[in-house]
C-alpha cells in the first residue's frame, strides 16, 4: 500500500488525492472486516477495571513509560525519514518525483517485511528460553537503523542509496516486530487495551514534530547533514530501551500467559 500511494502521489498534481482517498478508503473496510471477524483471547472472569487502575496499571511501569519515550525517538527519526526522502533523492540523485517517489518507498517497505517477518518468527521462539529477547530485538532494531540512514544521507550512489533505504527499512521493521509485544510483556492483561491505546497515542505525539523539524532542519544546516542526523534520535531511542531492559525490566515484567492476576507479574528468574 505505501508502494502504491507513493507511486500514485509520484503522478503529477492532484495524485496524492488518489493516495489518500483510495487508500484511507481500504483502510475503512479493512478495519471493518477486522471488527466483524477478530476475537479477543478468552480471559478469566473478572470485573472491569477502573480508569483508574488502568492509569495506574500503564503508568505505574517504568518499562512502559521508557518504552513509550523511545517509540517517541523512533517516530521522530522515521516519520522525518520517510517524509523528506523522496524529496532528498530528487535533489542529490537528480530523480524526477515518480522515480524518487517509487525508490524512496518500494525499497523502505519491502526492507520492513522482511524484518518484521523474520525477527518476529526468531524473538517468538526465543521468548519463553529468554524473556527479555523482545526488548532486545528493540534494541537491535535500532541500533541497525544508525549505520544506514547515514550512508542513505553520504552515498553519492543510487544503488548504494536504495541498499540503504532497504536496509534502513529491515532495521525498522526488527523493531516494529516486538513494538507492542515488548510493552504487553509488562503490562496486566486486564490493562492491554488502554495501554496500547496511551502507548500509541504517545510515541505519535512525542515523534509528531519529526517532519516540521526536519524540514526547518534542511533549510538551516543542509540535507546531507539533516538526514543524518536523524540517526542522533533513533541512537537516543535505544539507550533508553537498554535503560529499561537493563534496569526496570527484571522488576516490572508480567508472567506470560492470561492467568497474571496480580498488576505487579513478578520478576523476570
Amino acid at each position: 500500500c505505501a508502494c502504491l500511494g507513493g507511486c500514485l502521489a509520484g503522478l503529477g498534481a492532484g495524485g496524492w488525492r488518489w493516495a489518500f482517498m483510495g487508500l484511507g478508503a481500504l483502510g475503512l473496510v479493512w478495519a471493518l472486516v477486522l471488527a466483524k471477524f477478530l476475537r479477543d483471547t478468552p480471559q478469566p472472569a473478572a470485573s472491569r477495571p477502573s480508569v483508574r487502575e488502568a492509569v495506574r496499571g500503564f503508568f505505574g511501569k517504568p518499562t512502559a513509560l521508557l518504552l513509550m519515550l523511545a517509540l517517541g525517538l523512533y517516530f521522530y527519526a522515521t516519520n522525518g525519514f520517510k517524509t523528506w526522502s523522496v524529496t532528498f533523492m530528487e535533489k542529490t540523485m537528480a530523480l524526477d518525483h515518480a522515480e524518487a517517489s517509487f525508490n524512496g518507498t518500494f525499497w523502505f517497505y519491502l526492507g520492513a517485511i522482511a524484518g518484521v517477518s523474520l525477527a518476529g518468527i526468531v524473538s517468538d521462539r526465543l521468548h519463553r528460553r529468554r524473556p527479555g529477547v523482545r526488548l532486545e530485538t528493540n534494541l537491535a532494531g535500532l541500533l541497525l537503523t544508525i549505520p544506514f540512514i547515514l550512508v542513505a544521507a553520504s552515498t553519492g550512489s543510487l544503488v548504494l542509496m536504495c541498499g540503504a533505504i532497504f536496509a534502513f527499512g529491515f532495521a525498522t521493521g526488527v523493531y516494529d516486530s516486538n513494538l507492542y509485544a515488548s510493552l504487553l510483556d509488562v503490562v496486566n492483561p486486564r490493562y492491554r487495551a488502554f495501554s496500547v491505546g496511551i502507548f500509541g497515542c504517545g510515541g505519535c505525539l512525542l515523534g509528531a514534530p519529526g517532519p516540521l523539524v526536519q524540514g526547518w532542519m534542511i533549510n538551516r544546516f543542509g540535507d546531507r547533514a539533516s538526514m543524518a542526523a536523524l540517526a542522533l534520535f533513533t541512537l537516543a531511542a535505544a539507550v533508553v530501551v537498554l535503560l529499561a531492559r537493563l534496569v526496570t525490566f527484571s522488576r516490572d515484567r508480567v508472567p506470560a500467559g492470561p492467568c497474571a492476576k496480580t498488576e505487579n507479574g513478578g520478576g523476570e528468574k
